[in-house]
């Protein structure tokens, strides 16, 4: 089995996770959704894109001190990371990156700021400054309130183009929906 094929098995079983806590109405609009993808129509995220553009735009333009922050290892430019951004109405001004690596200060002050609405994190050290805590992740996970995404690549931490992409968009409706 191939590592494209395992993390679509392994976003099939989250699907399938998050669809029995779910209302009766929201579950007949994921049950629509899939039904169209597995039937090869992919409309509905086109759609989907415009709709999470306003959705960002409005939220960050009621918020706009508000902001995102992404922290760990990429290869992904931060050019590409605030285009993403853009495309669902997220300000380049309402994203915090820290993409090093090799960085023991982790901003955790940064994640702490009540203005910081949402983290995704890939791989960081796993020991840092001022903290007790086996890795960054776990650490956030006990301080946080916000929504907080852990990108991962077959258990590993991992930031590409395209599961960022994917974590931007569900990061947004996590904010919005609060």
């Amino acid at each position: 089995m191939s590592d494209l094929q395992k993390t679509g098995l392994n976003l099939l079983v989250d699907i399938g996770q998050k669809l029995r806590s779910l209302p009766q109405e929201k579950l007949e609009k994921m049950i629509k959704a899939l039904g169209q993808l597995a039937n090869g129509s992919f409309d509905f995220l086109v759609i989907r894109d415009k709709e999470l553009n306003e959705i960002g735009e409005s939220f960050f333009i009621n918020n706009p001190h508000s902001y995102i922050v992404i922290v760990g290892y990429t290869k992904v430019l931060p050019q590409k990371i605030w285009g993403m951004a853009k495309q669902i109405g997220i300000p380049k001004d309402n994203i915090r990156l820290y993409l090093d690596y090799d960085n023991k200060n982790f901003p955790f002050e940064v994640c702490d700021n009540p203005k910081c609405v949402g983290v995704i994190i890939g791989p960081t050290q796993h020991k840092v400054k001022d903290s007790d805590s086996s890795s960054p992740a776990s650490e956030l996970r006990e301080r946080l309130i916000i929504p907080l995404i852990e990108m991962r690549q077959n258990s590993e931490p991992k930031i590409s183009k395209t599961a960022l992409r994917q974590n931007l968009r569900s990061l947004l409706v996590q904010i919005t929906n609060k």
